[in-house]
């Protein structure tokens, strides 16, 4: 066995940026400026007819339409990357408002997703059973009903 290596620091400040506790968000931040979100979309509008609306306002890297996991239907909204920050503030400025697929979309910078809060188990109404808690309705009682007859 030999002996451990010292770790190498450098002392160059691209690398000490990296090491930050911010360099995430830093990074993070210099890319959200080329990313749009788009919304009020028309359920009809494919990934296609977004990068061709956005190409008047300069190069598109991607386009994507975010749909529901289950339905596969679009939610109505997406995200478009612009090659440069420039293209993507004249997208703003020309698109915003525009009409696309008979709909007039809203176009803003991309705000980095935040943390939420994990949801409760259970689903439909905080987990107090199918009737709010308060128990089950009248069955049928047999011995009951014999002796009290509707009919």
């Amino acid at each position: 066995m030999g002996q451990a290596r010292p770790r190498q620091v450098c002392s160059s400040s691209a690398h000490q940026e990296k090491r930050s506790p911010y360099s995430n968000q830093l990074l993070l931040s210099l890319t959200m400026a080329k990313k749009l979100y788009v919304g009020n979309l028309s359920y009809d509008t494919n990934e296609n007819g977004l990068k061709d609306f956005f190409g008047k306002a300069g190069s598109v890297e991607s386009a994507i339409i975010i749909t529901d996991k289950i339905s596969g239907r679009s939610k109505g909204f997406g995200f478009v990357e612009m090659g440069s920050d420039d293209e993507a503030q004249k997208a703003i400025d020309t698109l915003n408002g525009g009409e696309l697929d008979g709909r007039n979309i809203s176009v803003a910078e991309a705000r980095p997703m935040t943390d939420r809060p994990a949801r409760p188990a259970g689903g439909f109404g905080g987990g107090r059973g199918g009737f709010g808690g308060r128990g089950g309705g009248g069955g049928f009682d047999r011995d009951r009903d014999r002796n009290n007859s509707r009919w």
